[in-house]
């Protein structure tokens, strides 16, 4: 299944929807193009929205290491919102759930933000 996404900057947050399969055929575009919408000033949180991704390889994984490593050196902070539950098995599998901040929707993660 072909993976799109939208990005949308409001108010500092960059909401990121994801959907379909972040995998090896659509990793580097993805990476690239939300690697420049991080760096671009205006944003400080990243809400990657992964309520209708349906699935992640071990490429996509690299790069969304990539995205972490990406907003931390630029002291933003980023977070996924409303993964399905075979994300978050992945995520576990891979201990990626120990650096990545996870919450269930977009209320909560702005509510963590301050910014509601």
């Amino acid at each position: 299944m072909k993976c799109e996404y939208e990005q949308k900057l409001d108010n500092k947050v960059l909401l990121v929807k994801i959907s379909g399969d972040f995998d090896v055929y659509f990793h580097k575009q993805i990476k690239d193009d939300l690697n420049t919408a991080i760096e671009r000033e205006g944003s400080r949180y990243i809400i990657l929205d992964f309520k209708n991704l349906n699935y992640i390889d071990s490429s996509g994984l690299g790069s969304l290491i990539s995205l972490i490593k990406n907003t931390s050196s630029l002291s933003k902070k980023l977070c996924i919102i409303s993964p399905k539950s075979n994300i978050l098995k992945i995520f576990a599998l891979t201990k990626l759930d120990q650096v990545l901040t996870i919450f269930k929707d977009y209320e909560e993660a702005l509510k963590s933000y301050e910014l509601n």
